[in-house]
């Protein structure tokens, strides 16, 4: 900061200390330039040691006491003009050249400050490392999470928290969006009765309801079991039946064959896959049979193609 010279009207102005500071750089500046200060908020603010803010509210403070004029010349892009009164400026001679104050332009002084500074594409390594990426793909770390299903409704149920054993509303709400056949066969499957004509939220509200009184009916942790019981049958091994090649990983490991209740949760999960064990081992005289019959048949079937094999 260079030192201010203040002329004895100034000082003689019933002004506040800071208000006759930038009044006598004001007219300091404005006796080098035909009565006229062009300097912005910012440079002043460097020059005495201010905020710009308190500059702005200096200079509107002058304005209003008439101690300088400001305006606009729009021109020269709306450059902004302060104008002290011309017999503050008689008392400042005007300055040569060389002993003008030197008043660097903002981008001079951040060249300035960029030389202490070196730039990161000088740096050899870069101050805040990237993470180094997975080498576990988003598709894998998304199917990693063992698949569950409702022990009630035998709905998908692995995007649940572990603390939902069961289906829950927005579950069977997503359902019917997405697979109205497999809900309907879930509502008949749990013998509910609703009107086809009912609305979306009805339909889902009885759902929900009747997997509510279900699950009421059982002891408190047994839903908290059996989850644990999934959990632990997602991480066995793959099991397959040698004769049909149906999942068998659920089953007990004595049970080397298909059985009938692996069969009938065929029937609910892949019907033309059962319809193919169907066609494959029994005979066109038993395609007659109940769904249920057919079953055992297949069961016993299985079971003398797998033993003749051995």
């Amino acid at each position: 900061m260079q030192p201010i010279y203040i002329s004895l009207p100034i000082m003689s102005l019933g002004r506040s200390a800071v208000e006759k500071i930038l009044l006598a750089h004001l007219c300091e500046r404005a006796a080098q330039d035909a009565g006229q200060c062009t300097d912005s908020n910012t440079t002043l603010a460097e020059a005495l040691g201010m905020h710009s803010k308190t500059i702005s509210e200096l200079i509107s403070r002058l304005g209003e006491a008439t101690l300088i004029a400001v305006t606009v010349d729009k021109e020269q892009a709306n450059k902004r003009i302060l104008r002290p009164l011309a017999e503050f400026l008689t008392d400042y001679p005007v300055l040569t050249d060389s002993t003008k104050p030197d008043y660097p332009s903002k981008p001079d002084s951040l060249s300035r400050l960029a030389k202490d500074y070196p730039s990161i594409a000088d740096s050899t390594q870069p101050d805040y490392p990237s993470k180094p990426d997975s080498t576990q793909s988003d598709y894998e770390r998304i199917t990693h999470s063992p698949a569950r299903r409702c022990p009630i409704t035998d709905i998908d149920i692995t995007h649940q928290g572990d603390n939902y054993p069961v289906v829950t509303a927005a579950t069977i709400k997503r359902l019917y969006k997405t697979d109205r056949h497999q809900f309907e066969e879930v509502m008949t499957r749990l013998e509910i009765s609703a009107p086809n004509d009912s609305s979306m939220s009805g339909r889902c509200m009885s759902m929900a309801l009747k997997v509510g009184a279900l699950v009421n009916t059982y002891p408190a942790d047994h839903f908290k079991k059996l989850a644990l019981s999934q959990f632990l049958n997602a991480q066995r091994p793959k099991r397959l039946c040698p004769v049909t090649d149906v999942d068998i990983t659920h089953q007990r490991p004595s049970c080397r064959f298909v059985t009938i209740l692996t069969l009938k949760n065929l029937i609910r999960t892949d019907r033309p896959a059962f319809d193919q064990l169907v066609n494959r081992f029994l005979t066109p005289a038993q395609f007659s049979e109940s769904v249920s019959m057919k079953t055992h048949l297949l069961a016993e079937r299985v079971r003398q193609v797998g033993n003749t094999q051995v």
